[in-house]
């Protein structure tokens, strides 16, 4: 709780089976690589064998209450949720999330400005924003074309409202020239 994880450019973060990073309350993940020098996160499992194996490690998890979240120049690759945002804000700058078994980001009631974004190949889907929440994202590519198994959820999923005791949670979802495509005939939902 309350402190800050610095990720340098050129770091590259090893997760083994299961394992994965979660931003509590008051706390903040900041990465900050570069283009020629981006910050990797990716599973422990280093063979040639295992370079786009999905699920090797968990997620990058915002839990509710976090905040000055950001990632610039970062690829997260072969997890089972590359970012799952809780109830939290983060700043996504050309960040490059693949080969995840389940969502690429899944975010819950969640505050992502994502500029320049790519997801792509999730068992599930690449983007779901769910139980409300506010959505930007420019210059951004949401491509699935997951080939593992059968895959019956759409690229981009947007679950408009949840209603709570205390009220409707509204969603807001803004995607200026963005590409949302994949194999199913149906990647909008």
């Amino acid at each position: 709780n309350g402190k800050t994880l610095e990720v340098q450019e050129g770091a590259k973060i090893h997760f083994h089976d299961g394992s994965g990073i979660i931003v509590t309350q008051n706390a903040s993940i900041q990465v900050n690589g570069s283009l020629e020098n981006p910050a990797v996160f990716e599973g422990d499992r280093l063979e040639p064998f295992f370079a786009e194996v999905p699920g090797q490690w968990g997620a990058i998890w915002l839990t509710s209450g976090s905040v000055n979240n950001s990632m610039n120049h970062a690829i997260i690759k072969n997890a089972v949720i590359g970012l799952y945002v809780q109830d939290s804000p983060i700043d996504l700058d050309n960040v490059q999330i693949y080969n995840s078994s389940n969502f690429g980001i899944m975010a819950q009631t969640g505050a992502i400005n994502g500029f320049n974004v790519v997801v792509n190949n999730a068992g599930q889907s690449t983007l779901a924003c769910t139980i409300g929440g506010n959505y930007t994202f420019t210059h951004s590519t949401f491509a699935n074309y997951w080939n593992r198994s059968y895959r019956s959820l759409a690229t981009v999923i947007l679950d408009n409202t949840y209603e709570t005791t205390s009220g409707v949670l509204p969603l807001y979802a803004n995607f200026e020239n963005c590409i949302i495509y994949g194999a199913n005939s149906l990647e909008l939902s």
